[in-house]
């Protein structure tokens, strides 16, 4: 890629890793609009971690809440004076259920799916991408929170946010639209979507350090390590963007009329498919 490719791929990794669309879908557009066949090991692990200090950044406020909220559980016994935001723990409470069903089914997806590089299986997850988001976008939104919710949502909410490994397909959308179903406040459920990016990231980050222990980052050169440098930081950028515009559409009751955008995107890969 060129440095002015490095900066479109980076910015739309991270613009596209908090929307309900579909942030792997939009990487593998790319990679075939500007012609790549191969993984760049360095620029992955850039653009990833860019996308993680954008979420850890707007969320470091949460991160501190939830952190005091579980000192306090363990203390309060010896501390009656000590105040607990029940809410908060229970919001942490799911947040943990959600972590390692979220990381196996990252795993078991990358194992089993493999559609790099192939628009076919990229043109029908698209498809289900819209039709779970306008099935959504019809849905009664309800006031529930996580006091409510189960360690069974957690597994399902953890398996929804992997389904983002398959290009095509959003976790955000997915986690929202299921949220949504067991009448969840969306803004709450945005909240969680969020959150949940960092350990994804997280694991997407060690998974490009074995990568590159295993198969090295292949020809460096200036250019290169420039061009993915900046894609880091223009991950960084888009994502901190990408939350910010998340969260106006959620404010606005449109998040999942982007089913239609992703009906575009399979379409857009359908006629990529036909003339390339």
């Amino acid at each position: 890629m060129s440095v002015i490719e490095n900066i479109l791929y980076g910015f739309i990794s991270g613009l596209t890793e908090f929307l309900p669309v579909s942030g792997s879908g939009h990487q593998a557009l790319l990679h075939h609009l500007f012609g790549v066949n191969t993984r760049v090991s360095l620029q992955d692990i850039l653009v990833h971690i860019g996308i993680l200090l954008s979420a850890f950044v707007v969320c470091r406020d949460n991160i501190a809440r939830l952190r005091w909220e579980q000192g306090t559980a363990r203390t309060v016994r010896r501390e009656k004076s000590r105040r607990m935001d029940t809410q908060s723990l229970y919001e942490l409470r799911l947040l943990k259920s959600t972590v390692v069903p979220m990381l196996l089914g990252t795993i078991l997806f990358n194992l089993i799916f493999k559609t790099e590089n192939n628009l076919s299986p990229l043109i029908w997850l698209f498809i289900v991408n819209g039709v779970i988001l306008l099935i959504a976008e019809h849905m009664r939104q309800g006031n529930r929170d996580a006091k409510t919710m189960t360690g069974f949502d957690g597994i399902l909410i953890g398996v929804t946010t992997a389904a983002s490994t398959l290009p095509g397909l959003s976790g955000t959308g997915m986690t929202l639209s299921y949220t949504t179903a067991r009448g969840t406040d969306i803004h709450k459920a945005t909240n969680w979507v969020i959150l949940l990016v960092i350990p994804a990231m997280l694991f997407a980050v060690c998974s490009d350090i074995f990568y590159i222990f295993g198969n090295g980052f292949g020809t460096v050169s200036f250019i290169m390590i420039l061009g993915c440098v900046l894609a880091g930081i223009s991950a960084f950028i888009g994502g901190f963007i990408g939350i910010s515009v998340l969260r106006l559409l959620v404010t606005n009751s449109s998040v999942f009329q982007f089913s239609y955008y992703s009906f575009g995107l399979a379409l857009l890969s359908f006629m990529l498919y036909l003339f390339t």
